[in-house]
């Protein structure tokens, strides 16, 4: 023969009902979670911007590349490497293929540029994408692309 048992309910040993005491949270439960305070780094297409000397940037002249940089988060933002892409490409000056901040403190930015010469004339497809050394509370906008227009020599 199998019996089984099934039970719902609260077992107490202070009698068939549980008390007040016993239902509410003890002190630990409530205090709130304490959230971890992260950085997070931004960029956006509307603050790339190209500067070249002439009303239009032509292949095998040079243009400069900015953008800002915002830490939006609750913690500083340390060791933040800035990349600059020619589509797929790393796009490098002087060897240099990022730029390296030390520090961004919390609702602080900086402006970053690199200068590029395009060895090809079209619609380029300029991205750009931070990282830092720290977890961030939001991957999702450390990268921004904006098209550059350059004309045939």
């Amino acid at each position: 023969m199998i019996l089984i048992i099934l039970f719902s309910g609260c077992i107490s040993d202070k009698g068939n009902e549980p008390n007040e005491e016993e239902s509410e949270p003890n002190e630990k439960e409530k205090e709130p979670i304490e959230e971890k305070k992260l950085p997070d780094l931004n960029i956006s297409k509307n603050e790339i911007s190209f500067k070249y000397l002439n009303a239009t940037l032509k292949e095998g002249e040079w243009v400069n590349i900015s953008v800002i940089v915002h830490n939006l988060g609750k913690a500083n933002a340390t060791n933040i490497s800035v990349r600059f892409f020619n589509d797929s490409e790393i796009i490098s000056y002087k060897n240099k293929e990022h730029i390296l901040i030390k520090e961004i403190p919390i609702n602080e930015s900086r402006l970053v540029w690199m200068n590029w010469v395009p060895n090809h004339s079209g619609l380029i497809n300029i991205t750009i994408k931070v990282y830092c050394n720290e977890i961030e509370s939001n991957f999702t906008n450390n990268f921004a692309s904006k098209e550059l227009e350059v004309k045939h020599k």
